[in-house]
This record gives structure tokens, C-alpha cells and sequence, in this order.
């Protein structure tokens, strides 16, 4: 296990928004007492920055923005640099970057949160002027449960985040962590590849195609139409407003919404985490979870209760984690397209044509997984209820003899091919996806492969 859990997620969270530089700004949420400030203060240290910091509850609006004042010579007035920001600047003439620290984000009145988002999202103050490229941001709040009732982050605003939960695994780890002294805590820096030209040119290209095959995964297999026992996503949703109580999580975690700007952030963090080669083992560096319930880790804000949610977090967390394997590998991206089923409309069609593309050699985990869901939804369309309604239905004596055979016949078809495909299920790379998929085509074999055995 990790010694220090809540440190090296921050300062992997600090890598990666150097790495994207500062396209996707962390917010770190905790409960009060997690070492947020020290640690901070130790990257600057390490890395040779200077740390400027801004509490959220200590400063107005033109504090942060910059004052306005009349000058001689100037019909309207004219907003002067705030002096933190002149600090920046002076550091920027010592060669020395700086780390931008904003912290007790949660606790800011509106007006004072608006100025901040402004300068963390903009990169300005109220002049436009710009902080220096090398600047970095990191924010900083605690969790809605510590803070009086009035205190609240808006879903807008945590959702142009990536949202970094802070918190011990167990209280083993979180003991180990803050037993130690300063010269402990600096002695096992973890290290990352800055080299930004390892994977060659195509990363971000790359990492943009494989985000976007497991997202269209994802939404196919979380997909309305199919089995809602494990929840679904609904892109069109638009009731975000429970985000910051934790409403998701089982322990009042905060997860992010899937929207356009954290699937874009999910593009850069994934190509970041493969550059800077950030472990895939959570044991030796949780950054990864971290990173998907921050980014996309409530869905569409849809899942009836915490349980599903989690197991939807799992589930991408896997994804993610191979996705990562294969790109710090240097494979070709993962994609789909391919047309497995060629017109065939038959679920018995479709899984020969399944079998035969698999024993080929242009397989390819989207396209199978695609074909996959579709008969298993097709399957669950047609099979998924009572058993004697379904043979009333179509091979009871109020069916005409013609049409019973034909029934019958595409029936013990189905459920023949449908024990294939059951076994098929067990040779394919195992996810929650398959999982799902097997165990709801087994139940249809369970509940008719007796009714196949007799004659109509």
C-alpha cells in the first residue's frame, strides 16, 4: 500500500495539469485537516516554484480581479493589477514559475467565486491580462457536509473541474501518512517521465480515439433500451444540481457529470497519465480513480442510488486502466466499425455471424462487444418475461398451425444459439459489460432451454 495516499494524488494532479498545460484544472476536496496547504508548499519546494496564495474567504472580488481607479490623462478607469498577481508576475522575472493556490473555493460568497472562476478557467484578471504560461493552478475547498448551509459550489462550476477526493483508504494508511516528519514525507517522491516527446507526436491523437471508442462502450452498454437493473446514462438530463452534497457517492464522495468539457478534459488527463507514465496499480498511486470519479464519475447525474453508481465507476476505471496499458505500449488505437452482422436480422443469424468473425483474424474488441449488446438486447427484447405468457403467446392453440411451426422453429433456433453465445462469453476479455450480457442470456437459457426440447 502507498505510504502517502493524499500526497501523491495531489502532486500526480499537479503533473497532469502541468503536463496538459493547464487545460484541466484540479479542484481538491476533502474534509478540514488533510494537508492540502503543506503539500502544495512541498511541490513548490521540489519542483523549484513559488507558491502565491489566494483564500477564498479572506478576499473581495477586486482583490482578486484588480481595482478600479481614476488616473490623470484617462476618461475611465483604469484596473490595476492586484498585488498577488504582481507577485506572479516578479517571480516570472526571477525565472521563478509559480503555483497559484485557491484555496476555501467552497466557502467564497458568489461574487468572490465569479472573480475566481474567471481567473482560474480565463487565465485573467480584470484588465486581461494574462498569467504567465507556466503558471499553475491548483484549487482547493472542502465538502459541503463541513461548511454551513449557505456555502455551495454550483454544478456549472464544479463541473469545468476535475474533482480530486481526498481521503485515506483506511485508517492504517492515514496514520502512516501523518506519522511522518518533512524529510520522511520528501525521501519517496514519487517519480514521473516529463518527457513529453516519449510516445511520439500522435499520444493526444491517439488518447482522443481511444476516449472516445470506450465512451461510445460505455454509453452502448449504459444504454436506456437495455437491462436498467444497473442503471443507465441519459445524455439529455439536466438536473446536475445535487452534485456538491455528494448525492452519488456512498461517503459523501463528490463525482463530476459527463459533459463535453470533462469528456475533453478525460481526453488530455488520459494522454497526460500515459506520458508522465502514472502506475496503473491504485494500490501504488490512486490518481486513476481519482481522475474518473472526478471527470465523468457520477454518468449523466441518472443512476437510481450510490451502489450503481460505483459499480459504473469500477467498470470505467477498468476501461480506463487498459486503455492507458495500451497506449503507454505504443499499440494502435482501439476502434470499431465493422459490420459484423451483414443484413443478418435472426438472433441465431447474428451469433453464427459472431462466431465466424471471431474465429477470424480482423477481430476487434468494439466491434465484438458492439455485436454483443445488440443481440443481447434483442434477446432480452424477446425473451425477458414470463416464460408461459411468451409460449401462449406465440405456440398456444390460438396460434395457427402454419405460423406455431414457424414460431417454434425460430425458437429452438434462438435458444440453441443463445447457449453459444453464452459460451462465447466466457473467451471474450472479461468487463461489466460481458458480465451483464452472460448473465441475462443464461437466465433465458435456464428459463426455456425445456420448451425447446418438445415438439410444438
Amino acid at each position: 500500500m502507498v505510504k502517502n495516499y493524499i500526497r501523491d494524488t495531489i502532486i500526480t494532479g499537479f503533473e497532469v495539469t502541468r503536463m496538459t498545460n493547464n487545460k484541466v484544472p484540479m479542484l481538491l476536496l476533502s474534509n478540514p485537516g488533510i494537508a492540502k496547504t503543506t503539500i502544495v508548499g512541498e511541490i513548490a519546494a521540489h519542483e523549484g516554484y513559488e507558491v502565491v496564495s489566494l483564500i477564498g474567504s479572506g478576499f473581495e472580488n477586486n482583490e482578486i480581479l484588480g481595482f478600479q481607479v481614476n488616473e490623470p490623462d484617462w476618461d475611465y478607469l483604469i484596473t490595476k493589477n492586484p498585488t498577488w498577481f504582481n507577485t506572479i508576475l516578479e517571480n516570472k522575472k526571477n525565472n521563478k514559475p509559480s503555483i497559484l493556490f485557491i484555496d476555501e473555493i467552497s466557502v467564497c460568497p458568489s461574487l468572490v467565486q465569479g472573480a475566481l472562476y474567471r481567473l482560474i478557467f480565463e487565465r485573467t484578471i480584470g484588465n486581461g491580462r494574462k498569467l504567465p504560461d507556466d503558471c499553475v493552478i491548483i484549487s482547493a475547498g472542502n465538502y459541503k457536509s463541513n461548511l454551513p448551509s449557505y456555502c455551495d459550489i454550483t454544478a456549472p462550476a464544479l463541473n469545468r473541474f476535475c474533482i480530486i477526493n481526498l481521503e485515506s483508504p483506511d485508517f492504517h494508511s492515514f496514520l502512516d501518512e501523518f506519522s511522518q516528519n518533512e524529510e520522511e514525507r520528501m525521501a519517496d517522491w514519487p517519480e514521473f517521465n516529463h518527457d513529453a516527446n516519449r510516445l511520439g507526436p500522435n499520444i493526444w491523437n491517439n488518447a482522443t480515439k481511444e476516449v472516445k471508442t470506450m465512451m461510445e462502450e460505455v454509453f452502448e452498454c449504459y444504454s436506456d433500451s437495455r437491462d436498467n437493473s444497473k442503471g443507465y446514462l441519459d445524455i439529455r438530463n439536466k438536473d446536475f444540481a445535487a452534485c456538491f452534497e455528494g448525492t452519488y457517492s456512498r461517503h459523501g464522495q463528490v463525482y463530476n457529470f459527463i459533459s463535453g468539457r470533462t469528456y475533453y478534459y478525460l481526453q488530455q488527463s488520459v494522454a497526460a497519465c500515459a506520458l508522465l507514465n502514472v502506475p496503473l496499480n491504485g494500490a501504488k498511486n490512486p490518481f486513476i480513480d481519482r481522475m474518473v470519479e472526478g471527470l465523468i464519475g457520477a454518468g449523466t447525474a441518472t443512476f437510481n442510488d450510490a451502489n450503481q453508481c460505483e459499480a459504473f465507476i469500477k467498470s470505467v476505471t477498468e476501461k480506463v486502466r487498459q486503455m492507458l496499458k495500451r497506449l503507454k505500449s505504443g499499440e494502435a488505437p482501439v476502434t470499431g466499425g465493422e459490420n459484423i452482422f451483414d443484413g443478418a436480422t435472426e438472433i441465431a443469424d447474428k451469433v453464427d455471424r459472431l462466431s465466424l468473425y471471431l474465429d477470424g483474424t480482423r477481430t476487434n474488441v468494439m466491434d465484438t462487444r458492439r455485436a454483443l449488446g445488440e443481440i443481447y438486447t434483442q434477446a432480452m427484447d424477446a425473451y425477458d418475461k414470463d416464460p408461459h405468457q411468451f409460449l401462449d403467446a406465440n405456440l398456444g392453440e390460438n396460434v395457427p398451425e402454419d405460423k406455431r411451426k414457424i414460431n417454434y422453429a425460430k425458437f429452438v433456433a434462438d435458444i440453441s444459439a443463445l447457449e453459444t453465445l453464452v459460451k462465447i462469453c466466457d473467451t471474450l476479455p472479461q468487463n461489466s459489460e460481458v458480465e451483464v450480457a452472460k448473465n441475462g442470456l443464461t437466465k433465458i437459457v435456464q428459463n426455456y432451454s425445456f420448451y425447446a426440447e418438445v415438439n410444438a
